[in-house]
């Protein structure tokens, strides 16, 4: 995942081409790690984590969360707003507001990690190209319902940053479009100049989000000529050979239902009491979300894991954080583990 930054001019899409930004499906209840490891399995390898509505305690959970899923699928997990908050997870970067810290101040805390900044204007654009900004986000480009940024400015904006008029600096860093992009105004933005597309609801707005997302994924990478990959969690699963076999397939069963586990412990986690011990929380968390690799690496080290996480859990029972009907659930799905 890329962290050096470059100021030369990009031709081809930045990160994949498409940043999911975080949000809750207006359709249904789920969460939002839920509908983030279904656009994940798509193929989006671009992950922005933004919540306005969530503490930042709430906030730095789900990142502690979707960075250990982040890591395990090769995606780029940038945080938005909060520096203190990415550094804490070792998310791969920050996507800054135009009211938050400075580029400059966000590069002596953030290192070489991606620094990115909503922009609106070319003046704006062009003072986070000079401070440095790995990329920018731009827009809104047509009417959005996620975010009130404005009016929409279309796709010739685009194409005025990357060709202003005659004495003026274009700029070269990666633009990603945002706001209201469709998978049928998709190829327009790149063709205009943008880099990537931003989107949120446009595709949490169905209910099958995952089919939503890979249309999209799809469409990038037939303008682009990119190989679609057959399996996209290679950190995982490169263990796999490329013919199916029913061991695959079994292994890939073990390891859906591992992940099942890790999303159920984290929010059961998340709901612990403030005088939770420490050790039981992060025992739990980093237990749940180390047996899916396990399982992608053969290990033989699961069993012993499994056994840890039952032991964590019904500890956790005991203490009365975890209710008798999610503890059946959680132990069904070791069980289910257990039996592939």
């Amino acid at each position: 995942m890329p962290k050096k930054r470059s100021m030369e001019r990009q031709t081809a899409p930045y990160l994949n081409g498409i940043c999911f930004l975080t949000a809750q499906s207006e359709l249904s209840d789920r969460s939002i790690l839920d509908i983030t490891m279904e656009v994940i399995q798509s193929g989006v390898k671009w992950i922005q984590l933004r919540d306005k509505t969530a503490s930042r305690h709430q906030l730095f959970k789900i990142a502690r969360v979707l960075k250990s899923i982040a890591s395990a699928n090769n995606v780029t997990l940038i945080i938005n707003d909060h520096v203190d908050i990415a550094m804490a997870v070792d998310a791969d970067g920050v996507h800054l507001g135009q009211d938050d810290m400075s580029i400059i101040d966000a590069r002596r805390i953030i290192g070489n990690k991606i620094i990115g900044i909503s922009t609106h204007s070319y003046i704006e654009a062009l003072e986070a190209q000079r401070n440095g900004a790995d990329y920018i986000g731009f827009g809104p480009i047509f009417h959005s319902s996620t975010k009130d940024a404005g009016l929409p400015k279309g796709i010739d904006a685009i194409k005025e940053l990357r060709f202003p008029k005659a004495g003026y600096e274009p700029i070269s860093i990666p633009i990603a479009a945002i706001g209201g992009i469709t998978q049928d105004s998709l190829v327009d933005i790149f063709n205009a100049g943008a880099n990537a597309a931003a989107i949120s609801s446009g595709i949490t707005i169905t209910k099958d989000i995952f089919q939503n997302a890979s249309e999209f994924v799809g469409i990038i990478n037939n303008h682009f000529g990119i190989k679609q990959e057959i399996i996209e969690n290679t950190d995982l699963i490169d263990s796999f050979s490329n013919k199916p076999t029913e061991n695959d397939f079994k292994n890939t069963l073990a390891w859906q239902n591992a992940m099942e586990l890790a999303v159920v412990c984290n929010k059961e986690v998340a709901a612990f009491p403030v005088s939770a011990s420490e050790f039981l929380r992060t025992g739990i968390e980093r237990t749940a979300f180390s047996i899916p690799i396990k399982i992608a690496q053969g290990s033989n080290e699961l069993s012993l894991m499994l056994s840890e996480i039952e032991t964590l859990i019904y500890l956790a029972n005991r203490l009365n954080y975890i209710s008798n009907k999610k503890l059946e659930t959680i132990m069904e799905l070791i069980a289910k583990i257990r039996i592939v």
